[in-house]
């Protein structure tokens, strides 16, 4: 009887080790990434997608007047969407006020995305809105009169982001804690993808 306690104790603690460790590497994995990218404020910007799944965190930041950054997302869209739509993907937008477009301010002042499709169907009105009047841009885009909820909390918090990460463009990308600056095409895109993956 004392013996099969003994292997049944043993049993258990094997058990508890093993869930520990993966439990402390999966943290470790967690923190390495956050140690990357400290400077950035997760809860500042836009997130889409699951983050107790995502094997992927990326960060972008995007103006919403920039033409790289138009091209960009329609290039990758409908990548980022299946990614997310699987789990895989937790992505975090986050709108510049750009000093090089004055009219950023007050698209960002004034429009939150909800989704994807938001800030994709702005992006699709480029060419009517971008460097255009405010109340062109305004009517084109159907902004409210209303602040968007926390905007000088999101605002500030972006600003000094892009000071402390040395980011002087858009796009700027932070995928899994490496930094790209360029126009992706689809296919460099699901490259980067599945190499985090596999």
């Amino acid at each position: 009887m004392k013996k099969i306690r003994l292997s049944f104790c043993i049993f258990i603690c094997i058990i508890l080790t093993a869930c520990s460790i993966n439990t402390h590497t999966k943290k470790n994995s967690i923190k390495g990434l956050e140690k990357k990218l400290a400077f950035i404020n997760y809860s500042a910007g836009y997130s889409f997608g699951n983050s107790k799944t995502a094997k992927i965190i990326m960060v972008e930041y995007s103006s919403y007047e920039c033409i790289d950054c138009r091209n960009l997302h329609k290039n990758i869209d409908s990548l980022l969407k299946k990614y997310i739509n699987n789990g895989t993907l937790l992505y975090i937008y986050k709108p510049v006020n750009h000093p090089k477009f004055p009219n950023d301010k007050k698209i960002n002042r004034y429009f939150a995305p909800k989704s994807l499709d938001d800030i994709q169907n702005i992006f699709d009105k480029f060419d009517y809105y971008s460097k255009k009047p405010y109340p062109t841009l305004k009517s084109v885009l159907n902004l409210s009169d209303k602040t968007v909820l926390n905007y000088d909390f999101v605002d500030k918090t972006i600003s000094k982001e892009l000071l402390v990460g040395n980011i002087t463009g858009t796009p700027t990308m932070y995928i899994n804690g490496t930094k790209y600056d360029k126009v992706f095409t689809k296919q460099e895109f699901q490259r980067i993808l599945d190499s985090l993956i596999n």
